[in-house]
């Protein structure tokens, strides 16, 4: 699985699905600290921009170091319009 440092993702409004939601940060910061494992961070091909996974971006960043390596998927933003609904 590729990974790349949580500090070189970037949470573009443009790519935003829906509002961020502390709350559910929170509940990740939580289910992290706890040992869960979650899916990888989808990002545009070619780019860093998250396009599914800002939650689970923010809640890392929140509980761990900006250097720590994350597992992702790239992918085109063709593919924006069926994930993440």
């Amino acid at each position: 699985m590729k990974t790349k440092a949580l500090y070189e993702l970037v949470i573009a409004p443009d790519m935003q699905v829906r509002d961020i939601n502390e709350q559910t940060v929170n509940k990740y910061v939580q289910a992290l600290h706890a040992g869960a494992v979650f899916p990888p961070i989808d990002i545009e091909a070619g780019t860093c921009k998250v396009v599914c996974g800002n939650h689970r971006v923010l809640a890392m960043q929140k509980l761990l170091t900006p250097i720590l390596k994350c597992p992702f998927v790239s992918m085109c933003l063709r593919a924006l319009s069926t994930l993440c609904v």
